[in-house]
């Protein structure tokens, strides 16, 4: 069995502040969550057991005959600028 994860770093919930509220009260159990990608950027999807050490570089499918998201280099793009000032592992970000 693989597994996979699928993460949207831009993006935002739908009704979120109904959920936010659930898990407050502590009725989160069973809850549908829906989340939209902001400005129509790619899903990026996983197998956290293939990682290997340092940087995730987001790459295509690199599939003949299937066409690559139109905004994979946006995103791209935006993950290098979130991450070119993140600390070391011998820091700890206060942020």
């Amino acid at each position: 069995m693989l597994t996979l994860f699928i993460v949207q770093s831009y993006g935002t919930f739908l009704v979120g502040p109904e959920h936010a509220a659930a898990l407050r009260a502590g009725e989160g159990a069973g809850r549908v969550v829906q989340l939209r990608a902001v400005a129509e950027l790619p899903f990026i999807i996983y197998a956290p057991d293939r990682l290997q050490p340092g940087p995730v570089v987001t790459t295509g499918w690199g599939i003949d005959g299937v066409h690559e998201h139109p905004q994979l280099e946006e995103l791209r793009a935006r993950q290098r600028e979130r991450t070119k000032n993140l600390p070391g592992v011998d820091k700890k970000r206060l942020d």
